[in-house]
């Protein structure tokens, strides 16, 4: 095991998916895509899992998963053959399992393209008419309801913009040099009430797209902030950081 950040691509199978979900006895039509891939990561890889990861391509029964793990793809594979249900472990395309080392040393100063999925929401610090302290809330929403005016027009995605440009600063690692949001659904996440809670609900969030430019400027803190992710549910295909180079 090493400390080195490595990008992991697997191909799942999604009848697999399906099953293990038919056994955990998900609700399979309230069930998103991210949560179906991050139970069957788990059950592959255990504490080793990629994490974040986003879903790619979906090649007819095959997924496509890329994620930032501290394992490379012979340890995942060697971590799988011993622990892994052997139902689980048929689920992924051995041949095609493959992973990269990222940059042991990032540069003060350079910029990188970006892509990144995310899950734009705060917890409410109070309680309101709406919501109960704690809870969680699209940032846009929030926004809208602070406007006084109410002929006032709020734009979606600089309220987004913003909230990234926070969230780098507080984080420390990188800052927003250009930003711009490519998607943007309402989508409907699977989630456990309690961690050691059965019990499943389904809630809605922000799923938004994002491309843009980043500048490092504080190297060990960037590295920090790849692995960790950016934002909420980085555990269920939001927050993974993919660098792209400058057009």
């Amino acid at each position: 095991m090493t400390d080195r950040l490595h990008m992991v691509s697997a191909e799942l199978a999604m009848d697999s998916m399906l099953a293990l979900a038919r056994r955990r006895r998900l609700p399979l039509r309230e069930t998103d895509t991210g949560y179906f891939v991050h139970i069957q990561l788990k059950e592959l890889f255990g504490e080793n899992a990629p994490e974040p990861f986003a879903v790619r391509e979906n090649h007819g029964r095959m997924l496509r998963v890329l994620g930032y793990s501290s394992l490379d793809s012979t340890a995942l594979k060697e971590q799988a053959e011993k622990y892994a249900d052997p139902s689980v472990y048929a689920s992924c395309d051995w041949r095609s399992l493959a992973s990269k080392p990222m940059p042991a040393d990032w540069i003060e100063g350079q910029q990188f393209g970006f892509e990144l999925r995310a899950c734009p929401v705060v917890r409410m610090a109070l309680d309101s008419e709406k919501h109960r302290k704690g809870a969680e809330v699209d940032v846009f929403l929030r926004r809208c309801w602070e406007v006084a005016d109410p002929g006032k027009r709020v734009e979606r995605g600089e309220v987004y913009r913003e909230w990234l440009a926070s969230h780098l600063d507080r984080n420390g690692g990188a800052k927003l040099v250009d930003f711009r949001m490519t998607g943007f659904i309402r989508q409907k996440l699977l989630r456990r009430r309690h961690v050691s809670d059965r019990r499943s609900c389904s809630i809605e969030r922000p799923d938004a797209t994002f491309r843009g430019v980043l500048e490092v400027d504080d190297p060990e803190s960037f590295a920090e902030l790849m692995k960790r992710g950016i934002g909420r549910h980085r555990a269920f295909g939001f927050g993974m950081l993919l660098l792209k180079p400058l057009s």
